[in-house]
């Protein structure tokens, strides 16, 4: 449903849903951690500021390196990469992360009253 005549919202929660069960369809279970080891160090980076990816985003960026052939554990968003002197490849897109905001009270989330916390889909 469209929003004050904007695109429709993208609905976080399915996409990341839709992943789960396209691996599962596949006959492979995501939390196991199938995907192959994850480079030298076994985590995911982001290769500019070095912060390791926790969470929903370990299975994401882990279950995505596999469908991709990807070997390297380090992932970066277009500016960095840019700022770093490389380049994406003409018809290369984003991976989905997710990220809560900084802004987020953590024990306000979790108070029974407290609507779902607000996670932003990145690509």
């Amino acid at each position: 449903m469209a929003r004050n005549g904007k695109t429709p919202r993208r609905d976080i929660y399915a996409e990341v849903t839709d992943r789960i069960v396209e691996s599962l369809e596949a006959g492979v279970a995501p939390w196991v951690r199938p995907w192959r080891s994850l480079g030298a160090s076994g985590d995911l980076r982001n290769g500019s500021s070095g912060h390791a990816y926790s969470g929903i985003n370990v299975m994401l960026l882990g279950l995505e390196m596999d469908s991709r052939g990807f070997t390297d554990p380090r992932w970066v968003t277009y500016k960095q990469a840019k700022a770093l002197g490389g380049h994406v490849r003409r018809g290369e897109h984003g991976s989905l992360i997710a990220v809560v905001p900084a802004t987020a009270d953590i024990r306000a989330m979790h108070s029974p009253e407290a609507p779902a916390p607000t996670m932003v889909m990145c690509t």
